[in-house]
C-alpha cells in the first residue's frame, strides 16, 4: 500500500469525522476540538483518536486524556522492564528455553536451524538442508512451523505439513499459496539465514478453530507485576486471523476483540484499518464472536501471570496464549506490547502503567 502524504491523511481523517458524526456520534466540531486537545495534552494524533473510538459519546474526555503518547509509553515500559533484560524474552530461543526449564506448557521444540550453530532438541547439528531434512524424516511431527528468533507481528512465520517418502521430505506449505517445496528450496528463500526456530504446530481448541481455522487464534493477556510482587492481568483481547492468513496479528489483517477480564466473554471484534470496522461474527466464516465464552480463560490468565513473574527484572508484558484441547500454551511474551492495544480496547494506558 502506498504511503499517504499529510494532505491525504488530513482528508481521510476529516472524512471519518463527518462519517462518525452522521452515525450519531459526537459532532464534527466536538471531535475536532477533542483531537486538538488530545494532541496538545498527550501528543497522540487523530489516528489514535479513531483507534480508541474516542468519537463515541460514552467515552469521557478525562479517559481520552489519560492515554500516554509513544514516548511516554516507552519511558514507562523501560521503567517497569529493565532494558538490559529485554532480549531475554525478545529472543524466542532464549525465551522458550527459560519457559521450558520452568515447566510452562510450550509447543514442542524440534530444532534451531542456523548455518553455523544450529542444533536439534537432542543435540544433533542442524546447519544444512540435508541435516534438517534427515531430522524431519526421523521426527514424529506431521505439521511444523518456522519462527524467526526475533520476529514480531507474525513476520516470517511459516507453517507446513511434512510429507515423508522413503528417504526424502516435501513441505506442503500452509496459507494462501499452498505450494509444495523441498527443505532445500525453502531454505533458499533465506528463511534460515539468521537462524530459525522449528516447532511442532499446535492444534488449537476445536471451538476456536470453528470460528477461524487457518490461524492459531490466541489470547493476548497484558500482565503487570505490582510493587507488592503480585502478577495481575490488566486486560486481554482475543486475536483472530482473516482471509486465509495463517497468523492472527492485526497488522497482518487479523481482527481482535476485548475480553471481559473476569468472565472471559468476548466483545465485538474490530480490524486494524483506519475506519475500524466492527464485527459481531467472523467476516469469513460467519461464526459468532460477540458473546463467545473463551475456553480455559481462568487457566490462561494464571499461566500468563506466572510467565511474566518467571522472567528476571520483568514487571510488564503482553503474553500470547494459545489454547489446545488440553488447555493453554505460552506462545511468547512481548515486553513492550503495542500501545494502540490500549486505545483499541478503550482502556487509558495511564490507568495501568502507573504504580
Amino acid at each position: 500500500m502506498r504511503k499517504q502524504g499529510p494532505l491525504q491523511k488530513l482528508k481521510m481523517h476529516l472524512s471519518l469525522v463527518r462519517k462518525r458524526a452522521a452515525e450519531g456520534h459526537r459532532s464534527v466540531p466536538v471531535q475536532i476540538a477533542h483531537m486538538l486537545l488530545l494532541a496538545v495534552v498527550t501528543g497522540n494524533g487523530p489516528g489514535y483518536y479513531n483507534s480508541g473510538r474516542f468519537y463515541r459519546r460514552s467515552v469521557p474526555l478525562r479517559d481520552i486524556l489519560r492515554h500516554l503518547d509513544s514516548r511516554g509509553y516507552k519511558k514507562r515500559v523501560d521503567e517497569l522492564n529493565h532494558p538490559d533484560y529485554h532480549k531475554l524474552s525478545q529472543h524466542k530461543l532464549a525465551e522458550k528455553g527459560l519457559l521450558k526449564l520452568l515447566g510452562f506448557p510450550v509447543t514442542r521444540f524440534i530444532a534451531y536451524f542456523h548455518p553455523r550453530s544450529g542444533r536439534s532438541a537432542t543435540g544433533q547439528p542442524v546447519t544444512t538442508a540435508q541435516e534438517l531434512e534427515q531430522l524431519l524424516l526421523e521426527d514424529s511431527a506431521d505439521r511444523i512451523c518456522f519462527k524467526q528468533p526475533e520476529g514480531w507481528a507474525g513476520h516470517g512465520f511459516r507453517a507446513a505439513d511434512v510429507v515423508r517418502s522413503a528417504n526424502s521430505v516435501k513441505l506442503q506449505m500452509m496459507g494462501a499459496t499452498g505450494a509444495s517445496c523441498s527443505v532445500e528450496e525453502l531454505l533458499q528463500t533465506g528463511i534460515g539465514n539468521h537462524g530459525v526456530l522449528i516447532e511442532e504446530f499446535l492444534e488449537q481448541h476445536p471451538a476456536l478453530s470453528k470460528i477461524y481455522p487457518s490461524s492459531v487464534n490466541t489470547y493476548r493477556v497484558w500482565v503487570k507485576v505490582g510493587t507488592d510482587g503480585v502478577s495481575r492481568p490488566l486486560m486481554g483481547f482475543f486475536r483472530l486471523g482473516r482471509s486465509g492468513s495463517i497468523v492472527d496479528n492485526q497488522s497482518s489483517g487479523g481482527i481482535l476483540s476485548l475480553i471481559d477480564i473476569d468472565s472471559g466473554v468476548v466483545g465485538t471484534a474490530t480490524d486494524g484499518m483506519p475506519d475500524h470496522e466492527d464485527f459481531d461474527c467472523h467476516p469469513d466464516t460467519g461464526e459468532q464472536i460477540t458473546g463467545f465464552a473463551l475456553p480455559f480463560w481462568e487457566e490462561a490468565k494464571a499461566t500468563a501471570c506466572a510467565a511474566v513473574a518467571a522472567f528476571p527484572k520483568l514487571r510488564f508484558a503482553g503474553v500470547d496464549i494459545a489454547i489446545a484441547a488440553s488447555g493453554p500454551y505460552v506462545i511468547e511474551l512481548n515486553v513492550s506490547p503495542d500501545r494502540e492495544g490500549a486505545a483499541l480496547m478503550r482502556i487509558p494506558s495511564r490507568n495501568f502503567m502507573e504504580d
